[in-house]
């Protein structure tokens, strides 16, 4: 013998009404992911954009004194926005060092001490500029140079 289960009570609506009233939440779920993926998009390109106008601004104002990952003449930039960080305004230091260190910021008046009294020049910068230094700076990759390989010549059949 078969058994069945009785039938579902029926709320009196057709079938195809009553799972859109019960599962609404579900239908909003494929918008929602085309949003989060057309947005994601459009960051990725806006983060292209801020790393390549901040690496043109830092070759053309700070490469000749500083380097992304390296301590040249001026230390490195990468990790100086969280070096600062509540230690002082980064923009005002960037655009007049000199002035901020007169201005007795103890974060300037350190840095000018650890290198050697060598002052950076006022820069004529925008805070958007200073963003996007920063921004390519954190960011930058430093490029991988090929290193000859160490396996042993192999000789050549006659």
């Amino acid at each position: 013998m078969i058994h069945c289960d009785p039938p579902l009570k029926s709320s009196g609506m057709p079938l195809v009404p009553r799972l859109t009233k019960t599962s609404t939440g579900l239908l909003h779920l494929p918008v929602l992911l085309i949003a989060l993926l057309l947005s994601s998009g459009t960051m990725a390109q806006a983060d292209k954009a801020t790393y390549a106008a901040g690496e043109k601004v830092f070759k053309a104002n700070c490469a000749s004194c500083h380097k992304p990952d390296k301590d040249m003449t001026g230390p490195a930039l990468k990790g100086a926005q969280a070096r600062w960080d509540g230690k002082g305004d980064i923009h005002q230091w960037v655009k007049n060092s000199q002035a901020y260190i007169k201005s007795g910021n103890e974060r300037a008046k350190q840095l000018y001490e650890d290198h050697q009294h060598i002052l950076m020049p006022p820069q004529a910068v925008s805070d958007a500029d200073i963003d996007a230094i920063l921004y390519y700076v954190d960011n930058y990759v430093p490029p991988v140079s090929a290193k000859p390989s160490s396996e042993a010549p192999t000789e050549k059949a006659p």
